[in-house]
């Protein structure tokens, strides 16, 4: 992610009938965002001079054509592109290695002509945010995320600067195509707006901290009563993810650190206890006394959020009582929703109104970890109700990672603990009470 102050990651879509109403729009966002977005529409009706008023007056623009032709024809565009000035163009990575290849020709040789350093930058664009997985497959495509990456390494390999893609992609992206790769996101919405035709969308808060270098955001500003007002607050929004980002690398705890939050809150207990699993055990952990406190609850499951936000969850999901806080803070990290699951009748259901999408991906967190048996059990609740499993996390995997949920898994903390079956347990055997401090209850 590029280090700039937020205002300057806001591309502003000038999807417009006519020039001078685009020039009406940059003039009042003049000073609070970054760039201007010329694409097909103003550009189709009033050709270049919106993209060449707007770079003489030193605003910033990003012509998004979609290129998408026979290699000779794309480098000729890309070098008339380069010629103008503007500062980012879009040509469609399914066009191919040779294509892409041609258009970073074009601009670099515009860039010689000009006589200046940097060319323009160009961007590939992998899956229109108006396909979702249903669009992709009737053009014989696969489902996002697997298309994105693949055209994004692509891209990468045919040496362009970066990509266009959803904020449901930046994770995979930013994952297989390392930190400087640059990542430009349509589909954003603020938490009041509405998707409109974008079938992939996120808030500019969870773009910002899932890795987006640049935001593209038209009808949220354009459409507003005042449309720098409107910027200023999104900018906001995005400052403060900045923010979180930049906290969350310089307090990044290791597993002593975690261990010494649960000492000191005397959540790590010793004695006799029955766990939820109806296993026995001499030590038990408490979360419960740690996530009371809001900001440390905030600051453990940001950090296993970030474990796990490359797995792409649209939803996190836990069972009650003791990963409902647990799946909130998770959820509120990644910039989804959360839900819960609840026992009714010996099995989990989701209950309140609750339900999922078909096909959604759904990450599933607990507190604590002993025998996955609550987890497997939220898993196959999320999967009957239609969901998508992707991975699994806690904040504690007591297990020692031997608990095998069959997905991806995170936890911040592994400890290997003994836990006795009822019939072998030397703490019954020495007389010792046993205590069951824990949520689940057998119907």
């Amino acid at each position: 992610m590029t280090a700039m102050p937020a205002k300057e990651k806001i591309i502003v879509a000038l999807d417009v009938p006519s020039a001078e109403a685009a020039l009406q729009v940059a003039q009042k966002l003049h000073g609070h965002v970054g760039m201007f977005k010329v694409g097909s529409e103003v550009f189709t009706a009033e050709g270049p001079v919106t993209a060449r008023y707007l770079v003489a007056t030193g605003e910033q623009v990003f012509l998004d054509l979609k290129f998408h032709d026979i290699p000779n024809t794309v480098r000729a565009a890309a070098h008339q592109a380069g010629m103008m000035g503007v500062s980012l163009l879009t040509v469609h990575a399914s066009g191919g290695r040779k294509m892409m290849e041609a258009a970073m020709d074009g601009v670099r040789a515009a860039a010689k002509a000009r006589g200046v350093a940097r060319p323009t930058r160009v961007l590939a664009v992998t899956a229109l945010t108006s396909l979702g997985a249903e669009g992709l497959a009737e053009v014989g495509q696969g489902p996002p995320e697997v298309v994105v990456v693949r055209l994004a390494r692509l891209a990468q390999a045919a040496g362009v600067d970066g990509v266009v893609a959803s904020p449901r992609e930046i994770v995979a992206i930013r994952q297989a195509c390392g930190p400087n790769f640059l990542i430009v996101t349509p589909g954003i919405r603020p938490l009041a707006g509405t998707t409109d035709d974008q079938a992939r969308t996120a808030t500019p808060e969870s773009a910002i901290r899932a890795g987006a270098d640049f935001l593209v955001i038209g009808r949220p500003i354009t459409g507003a009563a005042d449309p720098a007002a409107a910027a200023d607050a999104i900018a906001a929004e995005m400052e403060k993810a900045l923010t979180v980002i930049l906290s969350q690398a310089q307090k990044t705890m290791t597993e002593n650190e975690i261990l010494d939050i649960f000492r000191k809150h005397s959540a790590l207990l010793e004695g006799h206890f029955v766990l939820s699993s109806g296993l026995h055990s001499d030590r038990y952990v408490q979360c419960a006394l740690v996530l009371q406190h809001p900001r440390l609850a905030e600051q453990l499951c940001s950090q296993l959020a970030d474990q796990l936000r490359h797995l792409g969850a649209a939803v996190v999901a836990a069972p009650a009582l003791g990963g409902v806080l647990v799946a909130h803070e998770v959820a509120r990290a990644l910039g989804v929703r959360a839900l819960f699951t609840e026992r009714q009748e010996g099995a989990m259901t989701l209950r309140r109104g609750f339900s999922l999408n078909p096909g959604e991906p759904t990450l599933v967190v607990e507190d604590v970890i002993t025998t996955g048996l609550s987890t497997r059990e939220t898993i196959q609740c999320v999967e009957q109700a239609g969901g998508k499993v992707v991975g699994a996390g806690a904040l504690i995997d007591r297990s020692g990672g031997a608990a095998d949920l069959g997905l991806p898994k995170a936890a911040l903390i592994t400890l290997k603990i003994q836990n006795y079956n009822p019939s072998e347990c030397p703490l019954c055997e020495a007389g010792i009470p046993a205590i069951k401090p824990g949520s689940r209850t057998k119907k």
